[in-house]
């Protein structure tokens, strides 16, 4: 990972957790993406928004009670789009023992252009940054593609602009009551 950025600390609650009593999947990776926003955010200096995120990979469970870190660091910039390595670390508060938990990529996207004098771990700032372990160097896979364009959802959830509406969602009459599944 380049030089680390920010981090990000919490204290799991009951309420973050799985029916496995481990932190649920989804608090750990909006933990990263508020981690690599802040990142992102600091390198561009500008508006940025997380356009995808791969390779996230969960590699220990997280108990209630612990506390998390997530800390991020710019690997690559492009004009107006960053990737952002995020590790979890897990500590048990009463014993102290700290491991990685939780590690990913995140693909930021700035409503601006990057300034090219902007400081940072980037290679703007003199240097090309070392790619994450198990990330390839160079172009993005093209399944992993950021959207060229961002379109507004069409009236009908699910459908795209122009294309036609399923007649079972132009009606606004549910099914008869009484009927059951």
């Amino acid at each position: 990972m380049a030089q680390a950025g920010p981090t990000i600390a919490d204290v799991v609650f009951p309420d973050q957790l799985n029916h496995r009593g481990t932190l649920f999947g989804g608090a750990a990776i909006a933990l990263m993406d508020r981690a690599a926003f802040v990142a992102a955010s600091r390198e561009a200096r500008t508006d940025v928004v997380c356009a995808g995120a791969d390779a996230i990979v969960f590699t220990h469970p997280i108990a209630p009670g612990d506390l998390v870190e997530a800390t991020a660091a710019v690997e690559r910039r492009g004009r107006r789009s960053m990737t952002v390595s995020v590790v979890v670390v897990a500590e048990a508060l009463r014993t102290g023992e700290r491991r990685e938990a939780v590690r990913g990529t995140f693909h930021m996207v700035a409503a601006e252009p990057l300034e090219t004098t902007a400081p940072g771990p980037g290679p703007a700032a003199g240097g090309e940054p070392a790619p994450a372990a198990g990330v390839r160097s160079g172009a993005r896979r093209p399944d992993t593609a950021a959207p060229a364009t961002v379109e507004e959802p069409s009236p009908a959830a699910g459908t795209r602009p122009g294309a036609p509406v399923p007649a079972s969602l132009q009606s606004d009459t549910h099914a008869p009551q009484g009927e059951t599944e």
